[in-house]
């Protein structure tokens, strides 16, 4: 260290200006591991929840970043739903395909409530 240890900090760090400006940094994946587009044109497909806030908040920030909606039960990559209260919830292989992203977390609502 020059003066004094890091602070875990990047105060280099500048965002963004825009939403798009976002995508590189959100995929998760390196450009060069993307698999193919599918016929449809999509990367990666993702699922909402019923309810408002998800549909007309969630939907098209998901649709800016380059995702494509699934109309199907399975196959999403992405989902974004009410949290899940009960664990069997996270081992739905036939449901939930692998290295599938869900915002619960297990045993959340349980520890802090809804």
């Amino acid at each position: 260290w020059e003066l004094a240890p890091p602070v875990g900090e990047n105060t280099a760090y500048r965002p963004p200006h825009d939403l798009a400006g976002y995508k590189a940094l959100t995929d998760g994946t390196s450009h060069s591991d993307l698999p193919p587009r599918d016929e449809k044109g999509c990367l990666r497909y993702f699922r909402v929840g019923d309810r408002g806030d998800m549909r007309g908040t969630v939907r098209p920030m998901l649709r800016e970043l380059g995702m494509c909606e699934s109309k199907e039960e399975v196959g999403f990559t992405f989902l974004w739903s009410r949290p899940w209260e009960k664990i069997e919830a996270f081992f739905r292989p036939k449901k939930i395909t692998p290295g599938s992203i869900v915002n619960s977390i297990a045993g959340l609502p349980q520890q802090v409530g809804q």
